[in-house]
């Protein structure tokens, strides 16, 4: 049991490095995020309408200006190739490759920074559900409608899709009060993370 607890934490910390990288860096205002996610989770908008409105506080992260770049850099490489097999000069292949390529780059930022849009508002909807969903367990237990021997259960969405960090965390129970392997409280514990929890009781 030891050995396995250990095993899931040690998934769990990656995860963690992964949020990180995904959520948190290059973030210009957490605060005006946080507000539209309130706003999301009373219903005025869709996870879709909430990550296009999430889109002008967000930056990109150093791992996607790198994916960008190696992007330019390879469809520069392609145009370069065809231009010049199709007869051009090398001078005038190597202006054209060039302002197609930055043209295809310019394209492909956007779609990037409406995916890490997204996953932000994806993975904060989700972690604002299940914090409130906590915020009334806890209510109902002080009130007694629950007992007081209540304890969390993670539930993963066990199909293909569920990875396994998710896996390996489905079906831990803890008490109200005690984290999960990892240290992890609540999910989400990754971007995207469909995972919850159920409270169970004797």
């Amino acid at each position: 049991m030891k050995r396995s607890a250990l095993s899931i934490a040690d998934l769990v910390a990656a995860c963690n490095n992964e949020m990180k990288e995904v959520i948190c860096n290059g973030i210009k205002d957490y605060d005006a995020i946080m507000t539209l996610v309130k706003s999301a989770m009373t219903g005025a908008m869709t996870v879709d309408e909430l990550g296009r409105a999430i889109r002008p506080h967000i930056e990109f992260t150093e791992s996607q200006r790198e994916e960008a770049h190696k992007y330019y850099k390879k469809r520069r490489k392609d145009y370069l190739k065809k231009y010049i097999e199709s007869g051009m000069s090398k001078e005038t292949a190597g202006k054209k490759a060039e302002k197609e390529a930055l043209a295809r780059k310019a394209t492909y930022e956007g779609q990037l920074h409406r995916w890490r849009a997204f996953d932000i508002a994806c993975t904060e909807m989700a972690y604002a559900a299940n914090s409130k969903n906590e915020e009334i367990t806890r209510q109902w237990i002080n009130e007694g409608s629950l007992p007081s021997d209540t304890r969390r259960r993670w539930s993963s969405s066990a199909d293909r899709e569920t990875c396994k960090v998710c896996r390996a965390l489905d079906g831990v129970t803890v008490g109200m009060d005690e984290s999960f392997p990892g240290g992890v409280t609540l999910p989400p514990v990754h971007p995207n993370c469909r995972c919850a929890v159920a409270y169970v009781f004797d």
